[in-house]
């Protein structure tokens, strides 16, 4: 997945500067000009907070496969299905999901044969995102596809990053006291410092005006010198403190207090002491945007936690503390979507560690499944809103496109580059989105499979989040009583659910409504 998003270095930039350019390029295919040119005029119009658009042309099937090819910062594809063939489009479609394995652009299909592709068949066959046919392609229409798919488009590349750096640190983990393990440390903490202030503006930023200078200074014998930098500081390594900064900011770094951080206009100072190898590290941030509060507290949850895994020589409980504050906010990314669902995530993670518990996991399994249950529904951030958050009952079609959550979560927490196989964070949060579905006779969704066959992570996250879902009021429903909850879990025993899990749910039932008022959606809930 690397290679869809480019290289992840950035590249040496001298001059400090403030942009607030945030780019999303948006790629027209068809084989008609006045369609191109239509689509153009409407995109003019086009407001999407202060984003600006790019926008590419192709004329048929093999043009646009070339370009993609190329080009990994397509954000949305508005795109023709009958060209030089009468299949062109949907060709298109599974050759950048199935060669391409870019899995990041969203595409909205647009036909005026829908004859030739109709709407249920290609939402069911092919991984695309919306369906416009070109006689109901109302301007309000396109734009409601194109807000949708770039809300969509950024929340994918922001789970990707995070994992990204996350996997960096978890990597260096186990040997951070030594001097080049510390350094991919750092560079991991960099390169998730990079990214947050992007994603707290829920944007990717493509451009290359958007770069990042950052450097983590080594402090020893009286000396400073660059241990890690990106942007204009990572061809400085060893480079000499005072060669690179000015006699000020010299001054404003070495009078840093420890565990402290000062904010500028365009840059911040933070430092940290490794107390038993009597080291003084400073982080020097340069940024081009102006720091909210939001901002600030992100940047001191961030640095706070990877100053207090410096200073353990075990760094596993700390790890697994960062490790926790990133996964819960990749949890959030759906919560933020799915708005009647707030502390869905804490809930199901506090009830499925009480059953893990009683099931008799070990201590190591139930923080597994505390931390990885938060990611159960990561997948429906590709499921499109106008389904996504219906009122009322959805379609055949339409459930059979909620269905494809659980394959798109297990998507995109596979593939990671830690070392460890099964017990790895995000090899057990994608069996349990892959998985949170299916039911114990055999007969849920995406493999149909049953019994000891679904494992156990997955079948006790079932319990807790269909318990949690019923007695919560969503869009779809109004919430349910505990005692008609309570009866429903038990008549699904040996069906939906596997029965000891069911036993512990009900044996536990005093904690788990702890639980509901510990983290409420206030007269959602019906305690009896």
């Amino acid at each position: 997945m690397k290679d869809f998003l480019g290289s992840l270095d950035f590249l040496a930039d001298d001059k400090k500067e403030k942009h607030n350019y945030k780019s999303i390029e948006i790629l027209i295919v068809d084989d008609n000009e006045d369609v191109h040119k239509i689509t153009e005029l409407i995109l003019m119009d086009f407001n999407y907070k202060d984003y600006v658009f790019t926008v590419s042309h192709a004329y048929s099937g093999e043009e646009v496969k070339e370009i993609m090819k190329n080009n990994n910062n397509i954000a949305v594809m508005l795109l023709d299905v009958v060209m030089e063939t009468d299949t062109a489009g949907l060709d298109v479609v599974k050759y950048i999901r199935d060669e391409l394995k870019n899995e990041f652009v969203r595409i909205i299909l647009r036909t005026g044969q829908p004859g030739k592709a109709p709407e249920d068949e290609v939402i069911k066959n092919y991984d695309i995102n919306n369906y416009i046919a070109k006689t109901e392609g109302s301007v309000q229409k396109i734009y409601t596809a194109l807000y949708t798919a770039i809300r969509a488009y950024n929340d994918l590349v922001k789970l990707y990053y995070t994992k990204v750096g996350l996997e960096k640190v978890v990597e260096a983990s186990t040997k951070v006291y030594e001097y080049g393990s510390i350094i991919k440390f750092y560079e991991g903490i960099l390169l998730q410092l990079s990214k947050l202030l992007e994603f707290n503006d829920n944007a990717f930023i493509a451009s290359e005006k958007y770069k990042k200078n950052a450097a983590i200074i080594d402090f020893q014998d009286n000396q400073e010198n660059i241990l890690a930098g990106i942007g204009r500081f990572e061809n400085n390594l060893g480079i000499k403190f005072k060669d690179i900064f000015s006699e000020e900011q010299i001054i404003e770094i070495r009078n840093q207090k420890p565990n402290k951080l000062r904010f500028y206009e365009d840059y911040y100072i933070g430092c940290w002491v490794i107390k038993k190898a009597n080291i003084r590290n400073y982080i020097y941030f340069e940024t081009n945007k102006e720091l909210n509060e939001t901002d600030k507290k992100l940047i001191k949850l961030v640095i706070n936690n990877f100053s207090l895994a410096l200073n353990n020589f075990s760094l596993n409980e700390e790890m697994k503390e960062t490790q926790l504050e990133m996964i819960f906010k990749l949890g959030d990314v759906i919560e933020t979507r799915l708005r009647d669902n707030h502390n869905h995530i804490y809930r199901v993670s506090e009830i499925s560690a009480i059953i893990a518990k009683e099931y008799g996991f070990s201590k190591k399994e139930i923080e597994l499944i505390k931390i990885c249950s938060t990611l159960h529904d990561i997948g429906k951030i590709s499921i499109n809103d106008e389904i996504l958050l219906k009122p009322g009952k959805l379609t055949l079609e339409e459930f059979e496109t909620i269905k494809d959550h659980s394959t798109y979560g297990y998507k995109m927490l596979t593939n990671t580059k830690t070392k460890q196989d099964f017990e790895c964070v995000f090899s057990v949060a994608a069996e349990i989105a892959h998985h949170h579905h299916e039911k114990w006779n055999g007969k849920g969704y995406p493999d149909g499979l049953s019994g000891n066959d679904i494992s156990k992570y997955s079948r006790i996250v079932s319990v807790a989040d269909v318990f949690d879902a019923l007695s919560h009021k969503r869009c779809y429903k109004d919430a349910w009583s505990i005692d008609k909850i309570k009866d429903y879990m038990i008549e699904e025993k040996g069906k939906s659910f596997e029965p000891e899990v069911v036993d512990l749910l009900i044996k536990n039932m005093e904690s788990v409504l702890e639980i509901l008022e510990k983290y409420p959606e206030g007269k959602n809930i019906k305690i009896i």
